[in-house]
């Protein structure tokens, strides 16, 4: 093709057009702007709508070809291959998938993902020599993402990705395209119209290419077993975040239930205990993981089967590290005490005197539950005592609540606010509150640094 033909051809695409919102563009307000960005970015969805068949099919394609150990390689030039980096680069991260598995290849190399190299994507020999040196088999995928279908560098890694039979797709915005012409395995093509500014695919194009991206890899992931019930329990905690997503994790797959945990030492609980959302819950689970060699799923697994984790790890490798399938081989059935909905706020509050220790429990509506046992004076009785007669009326209090039926510590509703008010407890001058503290946290599953937790006299409640 002639340099004339090519720049005729570029002129035709509908990524090139001109929006009919154009001639109004430099007229509108701030909020005009964004509005009109907006409801262009609308369209997005709808046109990745129409490949939805398309793209489950690419899927289920690609997914047996991943469990044998296939690569999945995303090509593109300029903000298509960016895209397609950023997809592949959260992988390892979020399902601890191989990153030799997951490959991106971009027009002018690694740099060009910092920095723009436009005129790299006009290599199509370039195209042809990186793919030849990944050295294709049959059980690798290759996409090529390129809005306009024509990007020469992607052309020509897809032409060697299709001579070597690999499964192939193309993710494009314009139709016809020289990438339709070499009949890949599957054409994704997102009609997404003329951009907000004329040529800019960063915009529309890149969205769609973005989510149709986002899409392939979570639900092969999904298929892969890497999730459970909408929970990534295959994440790796590699940072204060995600230590504390893995914590929530485990505590999420054991829906409220008693755990098996695994202690510094590396000896499991011969018991399952609950383990509450405190500093020294968080403490327990951090253990846990790190001793289940920080897998989420083996940490799951052993917290509910009190299996030994080289055990539980087999078991997983014999279901596909299918968590439901493991957790249906251990005959394992969710707890059957009712649980108050989470949307309930429940407050608490302890009066402990020198004769008696009341608890009650209230939502927004009103008193729902009371308990009453003995002297809780924090200068005549000792601190266990007195957590004893505090639990008693907890116990007798939650147990009225309409939603539970009976308690044993395996599951309780979340309290919004806990307010304990003990007789004498600043009477003493010097006095460590801390051990108290810590219990009372333990005990309502709750924390005092966030304030949710407070304690004083009895006579300020």
């Amino acid at each position: 093709m002639s340099l004339s033909e090519n720049q005729e051809a570029l002129d035709q695409l509908q990524t090139e057009a001109r929006n009919p919102v154009a001639h109004r563009i430099d007229f509108l307000d701030t909020l005009g702007l964004c509005e009109a960005f907006n409801r262009e970015e609308e369209r997005v969805s709808k046109a990745i709508a129409c490949c939805l068949p398309e793209i489950s099919s690419l899927i289920d394609d690609l997914v047996p070809r991943l469990q044998a150990g296939g690569r999945l390689i995303y090509v593109g030039a300029g903000n298509s291959g960016r895209v397609g980096f950023m997809d592949c680069s959260e992988l390892p991260v979020t399902f601890s998938a191989d990153p030799k598995q997951f490959l991106t290849v971009v027009a002018g190399g690694t740099n060009a993902i910092i920095h723009a190299q436009e005129g790299a994507e006009d290599s199509q020999s370039d195209g042809v020599t990186q793919l030849e040196a990944l050295h294709l088999t049959l059980k690798d995928t290759v996409i090529g993402i390129s809005a306009s279908g024509r990007t020469p560098f992607v052309v020509g890694a897809l032409k060697v990705a299709i001579e070597r039979n690999c499964l192939t797709a193309t993710i494009t915005n314009t139709r016809p395209s020289t990438l339709d012409s070499l009949r890949p395995t599957y054409n994704i093509c997102a009609l997404t119209g003329s951009e907000f500014l004329a040529g800019s695919t960063r915009l529309k194009a890149g969205s769609a290419a973005k989510q149709i991206l986002n899409m392939i890899s979570t639900c092969s992931m999904i298929k892969l077993n890497k999730t459970y019930k909408g929970l990534m329990i295959d994440v790796r905690v590699k940072n204060h975040k995600l230590k504390a997503r893995g914590r929530r994790i485990v505590r999420q797959v054991c829906d409220g239930a008693p755990m098996y945990t695994i202690d510094q030492d590396g000896i499991i609980s011969l018991e399952a205990t609950y383990i509450p959302e405190t500093e020294s819950g968080d403490h327990i689970l951090d253990c846990h993981i790190e001793q289940c060699e920080g897998s989420i799923n083996l940490a799951c697994a052993v917290a509910i089967s009190g299996l030994a984790p080289d055990v539980a790890k087999q078991s997983l490798k014999s279901v596909n590290s299918n968590f439901q399938n493991f957790l249906e081989s251990l005959g394992y059935q969710p707890s059957d005490l009712p649980v108050a909905p989470n949307t309930t706020e429940y407050f608490l509050c302890v009066d402990g005197g020198g004769t008696k220790c009341s608890v009650s429990i209230a939502t927004r509506s009103g008193l729902v539950g009371r308990g009453r046992a003995g002297a809780c004076n924090f200068n005549c009785v000792k601190l266990d005592d007195m957590m004893r007669q505090i639990t008693l009326a907890f116990t007798e209090a939650i147990s009225q609540l309409p939603s539970v039926e009976q308690y044993n510590f395996k599951r309780m509703p979340k309290l919004t606010r806990v307010w304990v008010g003990l007789a004498g407890i600043y009477h003493i001058s010097g006095i460590d509150l801390e051990p108290l503290t810590r219990k009372l946290e333990d005990l309502f599953s709750v924390s005092y640094q966030s304030e949710i937790l407070k304690l004083t006299s009895d006579d300020i409640l």
